[in-house]
């Protein structure tokens, strides 16, 4: 799993723990990594997939009344809802989801449903 998921184009480095059922993995700034080809190898490699904390660069938008990030340099897109832990950074995606912005810089936990609870939130660099 650790040679396929290096294989991926962007990807800087892979740490595997067995022993704390993890995966570390750090990207390139402007790669086209999905999570989905992320859960795809951990899936063929013989391991389940949990939630995913990321970073992730993207424009927000509003999609039947819910926030979305589409993420830059790709076609993946996630539903952002609040972090329990972290309410004002979704209230900030929210205000700004509702105004021309240029792109966020978003942290949080993707969940298996897919959800993105955003923990912090600002403008991107």
């Amino acid at each position: 799993m650790r040679v396929a998921l290096r294989k991926l184009t962007g990807v800087e480095s892979v740490d595997v723990s067995l022993e704390r059922a993890s995966t570390v993995i750090h990207l390139k700034p402007g790669n086209t990594v999905t999570l989905a080809q992320v859960r795809k190898i951990i899936k063929d490699g013989g391991f389940n997939s949990g939630a995913a904390d990321v970073e992730v660069v993207g424009t927000l938008l509003r999609s039947d009344g819910k926030v979305m990030v589409l993420v830059s340099g790709t076609s993946e897109s996630f539903p952002v809802v609040p972090d329990a832990k972290a309410p004002d950074a979704f209230r900030w995606v929210s205000e700004v989801s509702g105004k021309p912005s240029g792109p966020v810089l978003l942290s949080g936990r993707v969940e298996t449903n897919g959800t993105l609870a955003v923990a912090k939130g600002s403008a991107a660099r």
